[in-house]
């Protein structure tokens, strides 16, 4: 009898412990939700509109792109 009582209140805990658990995420990512940080305008623009399909990046391609090729487009 006793053993049956200690069950039950080790679930009734259990349970709420994830109850309050649940409860204060939930209001942790309502107060305080994800915050966008700006990005620079190179980033945007190298997302938005990129200049080549991968694996070349601004005009650089891997294999083909000669390094002297590449210093020069990377000084632009």
């Amino acid at each position: 009898m006793i053993k049956k009582l200690h069950l039950k209140f080790l679930l009734w805990i259990i349970a709420l412990e994830l109850l309050v658990f649940q409860t204060s995420c939930t209001v942790f990512s309502i107060s305080f939700g994800p915050t966008q940080i700006p990005r620079s305008n190179w980033v945007n623009n190298w997302l938005n509109n990129p200049v080549c399909q991968t694996p070349c990046w601004e005009n650089i391609t891997p294999g083909l792109t000669t390094i002297l090729e590449a210093k020069e487009k990377l000084k632009r």
